[in-house]
């Protein structure tokens, strides 16, 4: 959405070369701040055994491909796990303002009010609620009304379904993007819908585990959540798997 041209405000300041090296130390920043927020909630590990995880994370392909690409996703890491030390420490308001902030890259963050819904997590879904209104508010204020309805015309535009959604499906994660490009392309939209159907049973399903979930199991409940993202999501590329960062490791121990 247009709110999200603020983060790259102070970047075009700067010449093109030195942006792009300021920006990849900002990247690396940010996961190395992910990663000393993300520690306490897996006190499990010991210290070799978080070393060794930490270097297994860095050596991955999203990893390298979100620094190499010049991606924003470790932003969203950095809020995902933010949020979640943050209902781990039971300040559901400030958790659910935090993680409105992922709605710049809207994809990535769709389940999250679902979930405070049924957690019934009502200080912190009001906070997202508030904070989403605000960022509707700045995205107006950036764009206009013309910018934010160019920005959704574009993505639900022919061109766009076509060249990324459908063209670009072979390099994409997710259900519907994997059915996507296993059909010709003359099935393609409808094997995007299928996909989309099986998400929705996949979300209902999290739902359902979640409500039946105690609130205090953070690391548990919110892998589950990341991972259906994932699965759910037709847009989500290599880099954006950074998200699963946390499910990955809570599992892996």
């Amino acid at each position: 959405p247009p709110v999200a041209g603020l983060v790259y405000v102070p970047f075009a300041a700067l010449p093109y070369v030195a942006s792009g090296v300021v920006w990849a130390a900002v990247t690396i920043a940010l996961l190395v701040a992910s990663a000393a927020l993300l520690r306490p909630l897996l006190p499990t590990y010991t210290d070799q055994q978080w070393r060794l995880a930490l270097l297994c994370v860095a050596a991955s392909q999203p990893v390298l491909e979100l620094i190499g690409g010049g991606q924003d996703s470790a932003l969203l890491l950095l809020i995902w796990v933010a949020g979640l030390r943050l209902l781990h420490a039971h300040r559901d308001l400030a958790a659910g303002a935090v993680l409105a902030l992922g709605l710049v890259k809207p994809q990535l963050f769709v389940l999250v009010p679902l979930v405070l819904l049924v957690q019934r997590r009502w200080s912190a879904l009001g906070a997202w609620v508030a904070t989403t209104l605000a960022l509707v508010g700045a995205s107006l204020a950036v764009g206009g009304i013309d910018g934010n309805r160019a920005w959704v015309e574009a993505l639900t535009s022919d061109r766009y379904h076509e060249v990324v959604q459908i063209g670009q499906s072979w390099m994409m994660h997710g259900v519907p993007s994997a059915l996507v490009s296993l059909v010709p392309s003359s099935y393609a939209g409808v094997a995007q819908w299928v996909g989309l159907a099986l998400g929705a049973v996949l979300v209902v399903a999290m739902l359902l585990v979640v409500r039946r979930t105690p609130q205090a199991t953070v690391s548990a409940t919110w892998s589950l959540v990341a991972l259906t993202t994932v699965l759910l999501t037709p847009h989500i590329l290599s880099y954006d798997l950074v998200l699963l960062i946390p499910a990955v490791l809570h599992l892996a121990r």
